[in-house]
């Protein structure tokens, strides 16, 4: 059971990560950060309909504690980057939080709560002046994003093309689909992973500044020069919509908005997903349709956008019953 609190919260972020917040009147300071993943998953949207609409989402999970007290918490944007608001100190930027905290608050020793503080002086960066609270929420995919990550740190190479692709400095670059699920269904459904098999390393990357064909051969040569054994594949999914309908028929489409925007209308429901290497070595994991039927074995077509004849031609140049035999295949209609 979650209950969700409209407490007004400010978040201090110090090299994009959140370094401590004010809630309830007291002073939290992130301890660590235990989790960091970005999805589209809508959640609060129930409860709040007026909220703005559904981008990628970045959440952190933090271990918080004021003084001696701690807790985990659940911290994401609720507004675009950029979004000004005038209560924060020269503006900010207008980032707004949600917070979800455990439902058990610890005690303190003896029962003694410590004085309620001051926040830290503006001079530290304050990008978010509201948040949601909501005890005991827990993050609906958590359990499934912690198993795919060992999985891939499992993989020696994949963590390479992660680290590769990181380094070589696209911007919001992710790496997806068939690499992330070649590696978890042969482990788990064929006969194990070899990085030989992967044919196209899908590198997606969101550059609205350049929006040429010449973009995306220019991203896939400096992967090349980073590691040329490697076959990557390297698209904008900011500029599909001026290719797309010219390649695969059918209407033209609307721009994306952010690469989890793209990775939605990924062809199957088990290939919508990438993840990417942050700074700091944690995992990212990008699913906006979840990761049930990547991690389940299910092959299943995703409406969306691809057509019924290209999900069938896709079935039939993949094969995957063959491929992973223990793989569930529901034929596209």
């Amino acid at each position: 059971m979650s209950r969700v609190y409209g407490d007004p919260v400010d978040v201090w972020v110090v090299d994009g990560r959140p370094w401590r917040f004010v809630w309830d009147g007291r002073l939290y300071t992130v301890r660590r950060v235990l989790e960091h993943w970005v999805t589209t998953r809508d959640w609060w949207r129930d409860r709040h309909p007026d909220a703005e609409e559904a981008t990628e989402r970045e959440f952190w999970r933090v271990e918080a504690s004021p003084d001696t007290e701690t807790g985990v918490f659940d911290v994401l944007p609720r507004l675009k980057a950029g979004d000004s608001n005038p209560s924060l100190p020269g503006g900010g930027n207008g980032l707004r939080f949600a917070v979800h905290r455990p439902a058990h608050r610890p005690a303190s020793p003896r029962g003694h709560r410590p004085p309620r503080r001051r926040a830290p002086p503006s001079s530290r960066q304050l990008r978010a002046f509201a948040l949601w609270i909501g005890c005991g929420m827990t993050t609906e995919g958590t359990d499934n994003d912690d198993r795919l990550r060992r999985m891939i740190r499992s993989c020696a190479w994949l963590m390479r093309v992660l680290m590769t692709v990181r380094d070589v400095g696209l911007p919001n670059a992710w790496v997806g689909a068939g690499a992330v699920r070649d590696l978890v269904w042969g482990q788990l459904y064929g006969s194990g992973f070899d990085p030989g098999d992967v044919h196209d390393v899908d590198v997606v990357f969101f550059d609205p500044d350049d929006l040429s064909r010449d973009r995306d051969a220019q991203a896939t040569r400096v992967l090349c020069d980073a590691w040329a054994q490697v076959p990557w594949q390297a698209r904008n999914q900011a500029a599909v919509h001026t290719w797309y309908a010219s390649k695969f028929g059918g209407d033209p489409v609307c721009p994306f908005s952010s690469v989890a925007d793209a990775i939605a209308t990924w062809p199957e429901t088990a290939t919508a997903v990438a993840v990417r290497l942050d700074p700091a070595g944690q995992i990212g994991v990008c699913a906006p349709l979840g990761l049930t039927d990547l991690l389940a074995g299910v092959w299943r077509r995703n409406p969306r956008r691809a057509s019924l004849h290209v999900s069938l031609a896709r079935l039939a140049r993949h094969k995957p019953g063959e491929r992973w035999p223990a793989v569930r295949v529901i034929p596209p209609a």
